[in-house]
């Protein structure tokens, strides 16, 4: 159930915003230690984090004017695909802290963003195919929030509507990672997604009744990844999540998909659940930015 690797796909991610997340994360520590250092020099600091557009609830509490010593902890962090500006202001002028560009005025710096986030927009417009086309078509059903697609040969399609359901649980199936998920898109084409992105379509589009999630995403709940937790944080749900892949079996003689949760074996190149190293659920509470 894992998504298929390719060698396309490997470099995607290794380039992709989980890893460019992580080098800002190590840039935003200087950048922090930086401006406390000047504060304490006697230079007058002013760190500023704007909204552009429509933000996140988590975005919306972290927008304001601060000085150093009285920022948020989360001040210089962001999520995949965040629009928001932090910019500090000094006797110099203005700097952007994640594109690390000088600029004279709040506005300048603000344009520049704003370019940039349309250039994004436009080399990642295959990452919303959602938009502006069926959400339920040949491939997948967001209002069933079942993301795997009806061509895959090996019918986990039809499985994931064959799975017994978990009282007050809302399943999600989808394929994905530690990292992020992806899905086929209204023109058949696979498209990553990020955790909040899926959130907001669930939201949106999907069939989200309940205060959990389980979520059907290979590895999405190991340790030290962040899609189910980032889905969490999206959603305000809690989410259910499997440690190791997640393989549904074919139907059984009662018309049932069982659930597997395991490493991956490889027999005469065939992937199979081993079942000697067994996981299982995860639970993931939804955070607030003092969480």
């Amino acid at each position: 159930m894992a998504k298929k690797k390719t060698f396309e796909n490997i470099i995607s991610n290794l380039l992709g915003e989980p890893v460019s997340n992580l080098c800002h994360a190590f840039y935003d520590q200087y950048v922090e230690a930086n401006v406390k250092f000047r504060s304490r020099a006697g230079m007058k600091e002013v760190i500023i984090r704007r909204q552009l557009g429509k933000c996140c609830e988590w975005c919306a509490d972290l927008a304001g004017i601060y000085t150093p010593e009285n920022a948020p902890d989360d001040i210089y962090r962001r999520h995949d695909n965040c629009k928001c500006m932090v910019t500090y202001r000094d006797e110099d002028g203005y700097q952007d802290v994640w594109s690390k560009k000088e600029f004279e005025s709040q506005k300048e710096a603000r344009w520049s963003r704003e370019q940039w986030m349309n250039v994004n927009r436009i080399n990642n417009v295959g990452m919303r195919k959602y938009k502006g086309t069926s959400l339920d078509n040949k491939y997948v059903s967001f209002s069933s929030n079942n993301l795997f697609s009806r061509l895959d040969p090996e019918g986990l399609h039809d499985r994931a509507n064959h799975v017994p359901k978990k009282e007050k649980c809302d399943d999600v199936f989808i394929h994905g990672d530690k990292y992020g998920f992806s899905y086929v898109d209204a023109d058949g084409k696979e498209s990553d997604i990020s955790a909040y992105e899926l959130g907001r379509i669930l939201l949106e589009h999907g069939r989200i009744e309940n205060d959990t999630i389980r979520l059907f995403a290979c590895e999405a709940g190991k340790d030290e990844a962040y899609a189910a937790q980032g889905l969490a944080n999206a959603t305000g749900k809690t989410v259910l999540a499997p440690t190791e892949k997640i393989w549904l079996s074919p139907l059984n003689k009662d018309g049932v998909s069982d659930i597997i949760i395991a490493e991956e074996i490889e027999i005469e190149g065939i992937a199979i659940p081993d079942k000697t190293k067994l996981g299982d659920w995860r639970k993931f509470e939804p955070k607030k930015r003092n969480d």
